[in-house]
Protein backbone atom coordinates (compact mmCIF):
# COMPACT_ATOMS: atom_id res chain seq x y z
CA UNK A 1 0.00 0.00 0.00
CA UNK A 2 1.33 3.44 -0.91
CA UNK A 3 0.90 5.37 2.36
CA UNK A 4 2.42 8.57 1.02
CA UNK A 5 -0.11 8.64 -1.79
CA UNK A 6 -2.96 8.18 0.68
CA UNK A 7 -1.52 10.77 3.06
CA UNK A 8 -1.36 13.36 0.29
CA UNK A 9 -4.87 12.70 -0.98
CA UNK A 10 -6.95 12.01 2.14
CA UNK A 11 -8.09 13.85 5.21
CA UNK A 12 -6.33 13.10 8.47
CA UNK A 13 -9.44 11.31 9.73
CA UNK A 14 -9.71 9.12 6.63
CA UNK A 15 -6.01 8.27 6.71
CA UNK A 16 -6.21 7.44 10.42
CA UNK A 17 -9.16 5.16 9.71
CA UNK A 18 -7.22 3.43 6.89
CA UNK A 19 -4.12 2.91 9.09
CA UNK A 20 -6.22 1.62 11.99
CA UNK A 21 -7.92 -0.88 9.68
CA UNK A 22 -4.59 -1.96 8.14
CA UNK A 23 -3.15 -2.60 11.61
CA UNK A 24 -6.22 -4.61 12.59
CA UNK A 25 -7.05 -2.26 15.45
CA UNK A 26 -10.44 -1.24 16.74
CA UNK A 27 -11.67 1.99 15.22
CA UNK A 28 -11.88 4.84 17.69
CA UNK A 29 -15.19 6.57 17.97
CA UNK A 30 -15.50 10.30 17.78
CA UNK A 31 -13.97 11.92 20.83
CA UNK A 32 -15.66 14.51 22.98
CA UNK A 33 -14.52 18.01 21.99
CA UNK A 34 -11.78 19.11 24.36
CA UNK A 35 -10.93 15.55 25.42
CA UNK A 36 -7.35 15.71 24.13
CA UNK A 37 -6.87 19.06 25.90
CA UNK A 38 -8.17 17.56 29.16
CA UNK A 39 -5.83 14.56 28.92
CA UNK A 40 -2.85 16.79 28.07
CA UNK A 41 -3.51 19.07 31.06
CA UNK A 42 -4.04 16.21 33.51
CA UNK A 43 -0.91 14.42 32.31
CA UNK A 44 1.19 17.56 32.85
CA UNK A 45 0.15 17.80 36.50
CA UNK A 46 2.15 16.31 39.36
CA UNK A 47 0.58 12.98 40.31
CA UNK A 48 -0.59 14.32 43.67
CA UNK A 49 -2.57 17.16 41.96
CA UNK A 50 -4.24 15.18 39.16
CA UNK A 51 -7.32 14.29 41.18
CA UNK A 52 -7.85 17.96 42.01
CA UNK A 53 -7.53 18.97 38.35
CA UNK A 54 -9.97 16.25 37.29
CA UNK A 55 -12.42 17.49 39.95
CA UNK A 56 -11.97 21.07 38.67
CA UNK A 57 -12.96 20.05 35.15
CA UNK A 58 -15.87 17.91 36.39
CA UNK A 59 -17.24 20.82 38.45
CA UNK A 60 -16.74 23.20 35.53
CA UNK A 61 -18.60 20.90 33.17
CA UNK A 62 -21.54 20.77 35.58
CA UNK A 63 -21.42 24.54 36.22
CA UNK A 64 -21.46 25.67 32.58
CA UNK A 65 -23.30 22.67 31.14
CA UNK A 66 -20.78 21.33 28.66
CA UNK A 67 -18.57 18.31 28.14
CA UNK A 68 -15.91 20.41 26.39
CA UNK A 69 -12.87 20.88 28.64
CA UNK A 70 -11.59 23.77 26.54
CA UNK A 71 -14.83 25.66 27.21
CA UNK A 72 -14.43 24.95 30.94
CA UNK A 73 -10.87 26.28 30.89
CA UNK A 74 -11.85 29.42 28.96
CA UNK A 75 -14.76 30.13 31.34
CA UNK A 76 -12.42 29.75 34.33
CA UNK A 77 -9.97 32.17 32.72
CA UNK A 78 -12.79 34.62 32.01
CA UNK A 79 -14.03 34.50 35.60
CA UNK A 80 -10.56 34.75 37.21
CA UNK A 81 -8.77 37.14 34.87
CA UNK A 82 -10.15 40.47 36.10
CA UNK A 83 -9.69 39.51 39.75
CA UNK A 84 -6.12 38.33 39.19
CA UNK A 85 -5.23 41.42 37.17
CA UNK A 86 -6.53 43.60 40.00
CA UNK A 87 -4.70 41.65 42.69
CA UNK A 88 -1.45 41.62 40.75
CA UNK A 89 -1.46 45.36 40.00
CA UNK A 90 1.09 47.48 41.85
CA UNK A 91 -0.25 49.07 45.06
CA UNK A 92 -0.30 52.60 43.57
CA UNK A 93 -2.56 51.45 40.71
CA UNK A 94 -4.93 49.74 43.16
CA UNK A 95 -5.20 52.90 45.30
CA UNK A 96 -5.98 55.00 42.23
CA UNK A 97 -8.66 52.54 41.13
CA UNK A 98 -10.40 52.89 44.52
CA UNK A 99 -10.58 56.69 44.21
CA UNK A 100 -7.74 57.45 46.59
CA UNK A 101 -5.17 59.91 45.39
CA UNK A 102 -1.63 58.80 44.89
CA UNK A 103 0.80 60.60 47.12
CA UNK A 104 3.84 62.09 45.49
CA UNK A 105 7.01 62.82 47.40
CA UNK A 106 8.50 66.26 46.87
Amino acid sequence: MDWLKHAAAETVEKLQERVTKALGLKARGPSVPGDRFFKMVVNQMPVERREQVEAFFAAGKRWIGTENSVEVFLKAVEECFVEWMHRSAPAAEQETEHGEEETQSA
